[in-house]
């Protein structure tokens, strides 16, 4: 099943309201203006078609079969979702994605929709596939070998609490071998898939279809016609982190990592973000994300809900689900070490604690000439992606000693995180 993602439905809104501008001031001249003799309505009014092609770039594929496109590895993976939670309904989009700006500077298009927004492609004419059918299809073509398609194994997945430094690793990573490397980051592909409604009547077959999905999009998310690319990592949002036990399903044995930092600092720059507050604390209140309520109901003996909490409670509560939903998978590792958490202020400020962080997800530094004078360029650099003006140097700052925190989010933390991270001895 494929749908071209046209702008039928917008142009129409949109030559309507351009109509409407253009017909009162008709009604106007009709009755008032003594020009309205010279008024050609043919020449003034565009057309439909005029209207949509101003807005809109042709499509340089229009006579191209979409389906081949994406098997041939021209149009790749940049969005999923999911129609009314019903999982097996998955749909993939897809569209033409230029890589190349990411590998010359991870800082400065960090994020996923940053390559995707760059591509006018991708901005107008995307395309759709249902996600089972077509990934099942890129499979089959990929397992011939003269097609050139591949699609290698992820070899790590980056979790992590905001402001914690995953985006200066996922670009150390990028920096250490960009011809054989991509780093995903993705916008909350894990929590569209497993942050849906539980179906009681069969949960079991709902689980299997979120890991097969999950699988899915993965594939996708890493083919490559470049024989050389050989090193696929995901970095996801921090609320994917609360889904970590079922990506652990789906890939076993990757490598992973949770980045947590001090929560007073996390706390207070999340806050100070209006959409990050908005995001874990007035979203979260209305639609929580799986597993909040139970764990803010565990530090309260039953009697708090998330609908209840402040902003700055509710975030604290976030992130305390998400450093202890690490912690449990952490924990689970028995023989082969496959998790580990990484502390920011400890781990991320040194060549030193870079490197060793590197070591344990298997990135090479010795695959391509110069690897440590670009991962040391990146650790110098703030990622704060092509929508700003050049990449800042990156703020290490950043202790409970060092700066001082408003009473609301000491507080918080003292009931969730923070309580959690004495607990834990971390």
């Amino acid at each position: 099943m494929m749908k071209v993602l046209n702008v039928s439905i917008l142009s129409a809104i949109l030559v309507s309201m351009a109509l409407c501008d253009l017909s009162t001031p008709t009604l106007a001249m009709s009755e008032e203006n003594p020009l309205e003799d010279n008024y050609d309505e043919e020449e003034d009014f565009m057309e439909e078609e005029d209207l949509i092609a101003m807005q809109f770039a042709p499509d340089p594929y229009e006579n191209q079969d979409k389906r081949e496109l994406v098997l041939k590895g021209e149009f790749m993976l940049y969005e999923i979702h999911v129609p009314n939670d019903q999982i097996e309904e998955t749909m993939g989009l897809f569209c033409k994605i230029d890589f190349t700006p990411h590998q010359q500077d991870p800082s400065q298009y960090p994020f996923y929709n940053d390559l995707v927004g760059e591509s006018e492609h991708c901005l107008n004419h995307p395309v759709e596939f249902k996600l089972t059918d077509i990934a099942q299809e890129a499979r089959q073509y990929d397992s011939v070998i003269r097609n050139g398609m591949h699609s290698p194994a992820p070899k790590g997945f980056i979790f992590h609490q905001p402001h914690a430094g995953a985006s200066l690793l996922a670009n150390t990573i990028m920096a250490a071998s960009p011809e054989t490397t991509r780093v995903v980051s993705p916008h909350r592909i894990m929590t569209r898939i497993f942050n849906i409604h539980d179906d009681p009547r069969n949960r079991s077959q709902q689980q299997q279809q979120q890991i097969q999905t999950f699988q899915d999009a993965v594939y996708m998310f890493g083919r490559s016609s470049t024989s050389t690319m050989k090193n696929f990592y995901i970095r996801e949002e921090p609320s994917a982190t609360a889904h970590l036990s079922s990506v652990r399903q789906a890939f076993p044995d990757t490598k992973w990592v949770f980045l947590y930092r001090d929560p007073n600092v996390v706390l207070s720059k999340t806050i100070e973000a209006s959409h990050e507050r908005r995001a874990c604390g007035f979203k979260n209140r209305r639609n929580p994300l799986k597993g909040l309520q139970g764990y803010v109901q565990s530090k309260s003996n039953k009697k708090k809900k998330v609908v209840d909490l402040t902003d700055e409670q509710a975030c604290s509560a976030w992130l305390g689900l998400l450093l202890s939903s690490a912690q449990q998978e952490f924990e689970k590792d028995d023989g082969v070490v496959t998790g580990r958490l990484v502390n920011y202020d400890n781990e991320m400020n040194t060549e030193d604690g870079v490197m060793d962080v590197l070591e344990f997800l298997e990135v090479s530094t010795t695959e391509q000439e110069g690897a440590m004078e670009r991962i040391n360029e990146q650790r110098q650099k703030k990622a704060n992606g092509s929508s700003f003006e050049g990449a800042t140097a990156w703020n290490t700052v950043g202790s409970s000693t060092e700066e001082s925190f408003s009473e609301e989010v000491v507080n918080a933390n003292a009931e969730y995180v923070q309580a959690d991270m004495t607990e834990l001895k971390l």
